[in-house]
């Protein structure tokens, strides 16, 4: 996982350098405490190896990283919360499509979510989950090494992570 995340961050310095530039620095291990005390399950290490690489992106740029398509990418502390609010919800609405097996990495803004699957069955499987679609999710990749790995080679390959339309010029034109 460290050798995919070094070849990211030297793909993205020299092909996406405002994409880099939104990448906030490497959790620490101190970080990890308040999310790893929550869930029912250990954390998987190639996330801890992920938010030490960086601590997400900063959300209040214009565009952030995604850490895939259309999903900005969230440090520890964001993802502590979400899953605070999420379980919330459950608790609240016992029917909402979330588990607490289930570990936010990234957001799309609109309520939907990318998740690590920490439970048995799902082999740390990375889906996208959104309230509306109930218990019906989007697989991204099967890990979150094979995350990575697939976004490494888009870079590489200069194929579009997102299809979308990236706002990230500022109006008026200069």
């Amino acid at each position: 996982m460290k050798a995919l995340l070094t070849e990211l961050g030297e793909l993205l310095a020299r092909k996406d350098p405002r994409a880099r530039s939104t990448l906030l620095p490497g959790a620490s291990a101190a970080a990890f405490a308040p999310l790893t005390a929550r869930l029912p399950v250990p954390l998987h290490p190639d996330l801890v190896t992920l938010w030490e690489w960086h601590d997400g992106a900063d959300d209040g740029e214009p565009s952030p990283f995604e850490i895939a398509s259309s999903c900005a990418f969230m440090s520890v502390g964001t993802a502590t919360r979400t899953w605070d609010l999420q379980q919330a919800m459950r608790e609240e609405y016992p029917y909402a499509p979330w588990r607490p097996e289930w570990v936010p990495l990234g957001w799309d803004g609109c309520g939907g979510l990318l998740v690590v699957d920490h439970t048995p069955a799902s082999a740390f499987r990375v889906f996208k989950a959104f309230a509306e679609a109930g218990e019906f999710v989007h697989v991204v990749a099967e890990s979150p090494r094979a995350m990575i790995a697939a976004l490494v080679a888009r870079v590489r390959d200069d194929l579009p992570v997102d299809h979308m339309t990236r706002y990230d010029q500022r109006y008026p034109f200069s």
